[in-house]
């Protein structure tokens, strides 16, 4: 999910196969108004969103192995495949070149594209072998940061010189899932595996600190997502098992919950990977037993609207959610 500058929210649908818009007066008359964007690919399960400095809409095709760029004045969507065939790009982000950068997880590899020739994309190889990097954001430093899902680690990659470092996370076998850079200037790293969120030194270049994400208001895992900044300087984030949206103040580490009102029944939602493919890892590296987890709606994406309400997507009972953060 990402806000534009004019305040409306985009997402993505994979299943649906469309990329979904709210705008910024979002409702009328009570009821929510969503447009849809279809995606001209069939089956391309888009993915990660983000507004480019060209006012465009840019978005990941995890099965169609594709980037795709909609004009939210025309609702004309093009596409762009990746050199590498069957790449799974998965997350996307604007970079401080002002190119777009994304990841590609089957293909182990960090692409970069030129909204002003999106024909040429450059790709750069990830030193861990099948460490399914799945999302990306610009650091403090002028970088590229992501997490390696499968690799367990934190990378980094110097937009100059296309150099890739990485930092394996505190606890083994993580599963690193998303980022952000907190209003304190280090790298959060949400810990899906562990039920841990982890702070990240860019000057010191080590992990500091984990934060356990373990109140167990909703059966025994809570498994932190997407992260995001709030408005109030506290980061933001999804428990995709506790069916919770989590808030951590990252001064004092202190932990609040709110409960989302949907939730369904896992069957192969937390399925286990298979054949080491990132395809089942993005969701869950590591579950294997759905019996033990509680019903969960699986909130997935999570932005603020202009109006300070967090927005975020319910994956597993198919919903886009709003919590009203004050009134």
């Amino acid at each position: 999910m990402t806000t534009a500058p004019d305040g409306s929210i985009y997402y993505a649908q994979g299943k649906a196969n469309k990329i979904g818009h709210v705008p910024a007066a979002a409702f009328e008359g009570g009821k929510l108004k969503v447009r849809d964007f279809p995606v001209p690919t069939a089956n391309s399960f888009p993915q990660a969103v983000v507004v480019g400095p060209d006012g465009n809409v840019w978005f990941t095709e995890k099965t169609g192995h594709q980037i795709g760029r909609l004009d939210p004045k025309t609702g004309k969507i093009n596409e762009f495949k990746t050199p590498t065939a069957n790449s799974g790009p998965v997350g996307i982000t604007v970079g401080p070149d002002n190119n777009i950068w994304f990841t590609e997880a089957e293909a182990n590899k960090i692409g970069r594209l030129d909204p002003n020739s999106p024909d040429t994309i450059q790709e750069f190889s990830i030193p861990t072998a099948n460490s399914a990097p799945i999302y990306i954001a610009a650091g403090p430093d002028r970088a590229l940061w992501f997490v390696e899902v499968l690799g367990h680690k934190l990378g980094r990659i110097d937009p100059g010189t296309g150099q890739i470092t990485e930092f394996p996370t505190k606890t083994p076998k993580s599963g690193p899932t998303s980022l952000v850079v907190g209003s304190d200037g280090a790298i959060w790293v949400s810990e899906l595996n562990v039920d841990k969120i982890a702070r990240f030194d860019v000057n010191r270049k080590a992990f500091t600190e984990e934060v356990p994400i373990n109140s167990r208001k909703n059966g025994p895992r809570s498994g932190p997502g997407i992260l995001v900044n709030g408005p109030d300087g506290n980061i933001w984030f999804t428990e995709m098992y506790g069916n919770q949206i989590g808030r951590l103040n990252p001064t004092t580490k202190e932990i609040q919950e709110f409960s989302a009102p949907s939730a369904v029944k896992l069957q192969a939602a937390a399925a286990p990977r298979a054949n080491n493919s990132a395809s089942a890892a993005w969701r869950d590296a590591n579950v294997a037993n759905t019996q033990a987890l509680a019903p969960t709606g699986g909130p997935g994406g999570i932005v603020f609207g202009r109006d300070g309400s967090v927005w975020y997507t319910a994956m597993f009972s198919n919903k886009l959610a709003r919590l009203q953060t004050s009134r």
